[in-house]
């Protein structure tokens, strides 16, 4: 026997179908019935038309029958009634169809008008009749689509003044989330206070993002074989201009984030997170000094860490502290991104631990004033530099009759810089990062702490 609902890959769609299932206490869309349906409308149409709800409508419904000034007073009975008519056409999933989203049954038509399904029915379609292909009327949905976009409301996250939809290529990640909005919701009915959609007050999208990310990791599934990859989309529907952006966390920073999140990396992780809020001043980027306010005063601030991580850019810069000389976490982190962030090879990482250990060897055993050895490495500012302060530690492990070379001609080609002049930077601030974890202590304890430079190359302007 066919069933009604399955994820369709449509955002909307599968947001409402994870809404009904948890409402429902289903674990798997197949077994959601048409009961299930009938019994939860009416239910849910009480809560849509509370106060705090009908607001959210005029952001994901423009115009739609909740938010029609005809309908004041009567937004219940006026959703039921366009509901209602969806419900009769509740099909079970075929073969084929020409329903865009599920493509397993064929569309509905609004009957007054014998149209298909506009911006006041469907966020971030069109208003207009002629928007679609071959002088259609309206987007083609199947009432079993179009009713659970209509539900879609009980999973959005309230962004400002905008909308955070959640869709996620994991079934278990999309339930989960789920769990966490409607949870919310039952809290508001339970109470008798009710507020809109579920919201933690992240105006930022990128913010809400990770958010999104660490309430699924604190569920603590199983989801090293679960590839979670999220996308949110940041939208308004609103009458008067729709807007509508998109941010992608990739599998891989999903994972990172669940192994910090269960891991002992976890506080200097949030650590070095909370250091990175800015705001842009010019070409410059002015941090923000986290131990002033607490964290709810950032919520809606940019944070340097995670825009790299969400445009692929290398972060281990943010790890340190160039003029403390001061690591802001342990080795394990940073290998930790390496692995799951990076995919680098585990014996290139090894490599560039092993090498930054000898040359710790080497700057302790220097007897001068300043840490000449050290300082050269901070100062390279091209490849060839960097790669001649290599060149003088490995004549000074030989003048201290050091008999294992620094590293291989293999290493140096194939892990220390894989890319030659292309990739160094990277190379420099993984050595430095060792290296400031290793002799931090020793060098406050000797003086050699820099308390101010020129220049922090962490803060530079990327």
């Amino acid at each position: 026997m066919s069933h009604l609902f399955e994820y369709t890959g449509n955002a909307f769609v599968d947001a409402g179908i994870s809404a009904l299932m948890e409402w429902c206490e289903k674990k798997h869309p197949q077994e959601l019935t048409e009961a299930d349906v009938r019994k939860a409308l009416p239910e849910i149409a009480t809560l849509f038309s509370q106060e705090g709800w009908v607001k959210t409508f005029y952001t994901t419904f423009s115009n739609g029958v909740m938010v029609q000034p005809s309908n004041k007073g009567k937004e219940r009975e006026k959703w039921l009634e366009f509901i209602g008519e969806l419900v009769k056409e509740l099909q079970p999933l075929g073969d084929q169809g020409a329903c865009v989203a599920c493509g397993r049954r064929n569309p509905v038509r609004i009957k007054k008008e014998k149209r298909g399904f506009l911006r006041s029915e469907v966020p971030m379609t069109s208003g207009s009749l002629n928007y679609y292909s071959y002088a259609s009327t309206g987007a083609d949905y199947c009432g079993v689509c179009a009713i659970a976009i209509q539900l879609s409301p009980l999973v959005l996250y309230r962004s400002g003044g905008k909308m955070i939809l959640v869709h996620s290529s994991s079934e278990k990640a999309m339930l989960l989330w789920a769990r966490s909005a409607i949870k919310n919701v039952h809290a508001q009915i339970n109470l008798n206070r009710y507020s809109g959609c579920f919201s933690e007050n992240f105006k930022n999208p990128q913010n809400a993002l990770f958010q999104i990310a660490k309430k699924l990791s604190q569920d603590k599934e199983d989801w090293a074989n679960e590839p979670v990859a999220i996308r949110i989309y940041h939208f308004t529907n609103y009458g008067q201009g729709a807007e509508l952006g998109y941010y992608d966390l990739p599998a891989r920073i999903f994972h990172f984030l669940n192994e910090i999140q269960n891991s002992e990396e976890a506080e200097d992780w949030y650590r070095i997170i909370r250091k990175r809020y800015y705001f842009q001043k010019g070409q410059d980027r002015i941090w923000l000094k986290t131990a002033e306010k607490q964290e709810e005063d950032y919520k809606d601030k940019k944070n340097a860490i995670y825009e790299g991580l969400l445009e692929n850019r290398w972060i281990i810069k943010y790890f340190y502290g160039f003029q403390q000389r001061k690591s802001y976490a342990r080795w394990a982190l940073v290998q930790l991104y390496l692995k799951e962030v990076k995919q680098m090879d585990k014996q290139r990482i090894e490599t560039i631990k092993r090498v930054a250990d000898e040359i710790a060897l080497v700057i302790q055993k220097d007897e001068s004033d300043k840490p000449k050895r050290l300082g050269q490495l901070e100062r390279a500012n091209t490849y060839g530099n960097f790669r001649n302060t290599l060149r003088l530690i490995i004549k000074e492990r030989i003048g201290n009759n050091v008999e294992n070379p620094l590293f291989s001609l293999d290493d140096f080609a194939e892990r220390l810089f894989p890319d030659g002049a292309l990739g160094w930077r990277e190379t420099q601030d993984l050595i430095l990062f060792r290296l400031y974890e290793i002799l931090h202590s020793w060098l406050q304890e000797k003086g050699f702490v820099i308390d101010e430079v020129e220049e922090n190359r962490n803060s530079e302007v990327e």
